[in-house]
């Protein structure tokens, strides 16, 4: 029997934070050009410690973010045709941003990114839930790239996520539909 592949949105993905953690007061949203600055600095302080050892001048520092922040959001264009870029809030104001793509053999997690105040908050761990839930609902993996030094690897490992090999410095990672996915094991 087919399955009917349903494709990942901001309102499906805020239904299932409503019934799993009404408590986080999250919501999805459509990335809009109002929000790149706000994405642009959310990226920079992912950044901030490779930017604290150097001998940059502030402007310098700022400038080589937004760079790299510019071009990797053209290769998330340009190479990922059906990418949503989709802002998160909590509480009505944005905290961050989860870049997802959906093909007809897998649910990729390109990024979920979290301004410092919500990080080991739980946010993460909800979208990452939900996300879990709408894979296995469609019959499909899920897969992204972690840095292996990443405090959210152990997040994916206890939601079933495997690594599969190194891609240059990430951790390639798949968690299979038919897995136990979908819940945080508190066991590990």
């Amino acid at each position: 029997m087919a399955v009917v592949t349903t494709q990942v949105s901001a309102s499906s993905l805020n239904t299932t934070f409503a019934a799993n953690c009404p408590e986080l007061a999250l919501n999805l949203r459509a990335e809009t050009a109002d929000d790149l600055d706000f994405a642009a600095t959310l990226y920079a302080s992912t950044r901030q410690a490779e930017m604290d050892v150097l001998a940059w001048s502030d402007a310098e520092k700022s400038a080589f973010c937004r760079m790299q922040f510019n071009a990797q959001h053209s290769h998330y264009v340009g190479h990922y045709p059906g990418v949503r870029f989709l802002m998160i809030e909590r509480d009505g104001v944005r905290v961050g941003r989860v870049y997802v793509e959906q093909t007809a053999k897998a649910l990729l997690l390109m990024e979920i990114t979290l301004s410092p105040e919500q990080r080991g908050a739980g946010v993460g761990g909800a979208i990452a839930v939900a996300l879990l839930q709408h894979a296995r609902a469609n019959a499909l993996p899920m897969h992204l790239h972690v840095e292996p030094l990443n405090p959210a690897k152990r997040l994916y490992e206890r939601l079933g996520f495997r690594d599969v090999e190194t891609q240059g410095f990430y951790t390639f990672m798949v968690c299979d539909p038919a897995s136990e996915s979908g819940q945080l094991n508190t066991n590990s």
